[in-house]
């Protein structure tokens, strides 16, 4: 029973290191791109998108053939995108306070997430323990991978990298992350277990 709960909790706590190192390593690529390149639209590329060419052999001319006509059948463009959105686009923000800005170059904004990060990976342990239930824990896993991502960058860059913006009149000035939206799915399905 013990041994369980113990990979229980290191279940939900590798859950909420691998969501954030995802938005760390988009957050990576988007800081590596050309300012000049962006805002652009989301894409989704083709497989083809991602060969290598410096490895490319001859052999691969049959995979290529197979690939066009794949393209020419399922109607994708030419430039290998298989999902285009212009409603979303990539930006790289830099954002040096809290959401939209707020206390911007503030000790606050360093130390008070690290803090909060602390307390709501207690009450996941505590949960787990108490076994509060799968919902429970996983919205909070899921606040701790926004939290840590976003942390991370506070102290390795000094500003959170903000890149999702929904071109849509509501949402149009907001630029947001990955680890944003974890830690709103996190704490909208925290307060309807709540209910």
């Amino acid at each position: 029973m013990q041994k369980t709960n113990h990979c229980e909790q290191l279940l939900y706590y590798i859950i909420a290191v691998l969501l954030s190192g995802v938005d760390i390593l988009v957050k990576n690529r988007i800081e590596r791109l050309p300012q000049k390149s962006l805002p652009k639209p989301f894409k989704i590329p083709c497989i083809g998108h991602f060969k290598n060419k410096k490895t490319y052999k001859k052999n691969n001319i049959k995979e290529d053939i197979i690939k066009e006509n794949n393209i020419k059948k399922n109607n994708i463009k030419k430039n290998h995108e298989l999902f285009k959105n212009e409603k979303i686009l990539i930006y790289s923000c830099r954002n040096k306070g809290f959401s939209m800005g707020i206390f911007e170059g503030s000790g606050i904004v360093k130390y008070l997430p690290v803090l909060i990060t602390i307390h709501i990976m207690n009450c996941l342990y505590k949960g787990i323990k108490l076994k509060k239930g799968f919902l429970h824990n996983i919205s909070l896993s899921l606040i701790v991978a926004g939290a840590l991502s976003n942390i991370y960058d506070r102290f390795k860059r000094g500003y959170v990298v903000d890149y999702i913006n929904i071109n849509v009149s509501v949402l149009k000035r907001i630029v947001f992350n990955m680890a944003d939206v974890y830690i709103l799915l996190g704490s909208m399905l925290h307060a309807a277990v709540k209910i």
